[in-house]
């Protein structure tokens, strides 16, 4: 979702839907933060979007 420029928070509230049975709160919300930070750190957020 970082991809393509999708916020944190939406990605969160998007994904808790479907995966919070799966994994406690705070983990999903810790994978996502990784998930972010790995692509912000290659200077690749919405990069899927711009490509449009």
């Amino acid at each position: 979702m970082a991809e393509w420029g999708v916020p944190e928070r939406v990605a969160y509230a998007n994904l808790s839907k479907y995966i919070a049975p799966d994994f406690p709160e705070l983990e999903l919300r810790r994978e996502i933060r990784k998930a972010y930070k790995w692509i912000d750190d290659r200077g690749k957020i919405g990069s899927k979007y711009r490509k449009l």
